[in-house]
């Protein structure tokens, strides 16, 4: 079980909005909020969490979020591309998740990959 990540930003802030109008899809809200850091949690608090710090120099990550079902991946896509993220793989169907697997890929604002999958 995931107990949590942390992503290093450019610009908090920035990154902050971005998160919580996407990861709301996802059941995520945001728990702790620094001067430049903060934290998101789901319903299975406190494990899952996502952590953000702003850094001067952030390296890009790949990591995938659990979501409820295919219609909060198809959420979470629009909302992220609605906000600034780019599509790096649609909503779709992902036979390596299973036969009910759906799957995407979002370049988040800090060159980030996130993968969010129902299964």
């Amino acid at each position: 079980m995931l107990d949590h990540i942390m992503i290093k930003v450019k610009d908090w802030k920035r990154a902050k909005a971005y998160y919580e109008t996407t990861l709301k899809h996802l059941d995520y809200e945001l728990f702790w909020d620094s001067d430049n850091a903060g934290g998101f949690q789901g319903s299975d608090a406190p494990h899952g969490r996502i952590y953000i710090r702003q850094d001067e120099n952030p390296g890009r990550i790949h990591f995938a979020i659990a979501a409820p079902s295919a219609d909060a991946v198809k959420a979470y896509y629009a909302a992220a591309l609605a906000n600034g993220g780019t599509d790096n793989g649609a909503p779709g169907h992902r036979a390596h998740y299973g036969p009910e697997g759906v799957g995407t890929f979002v370049i988040d604002l800090d060159n980030n990959n996130i993968e969010v999958v129902s299964h």
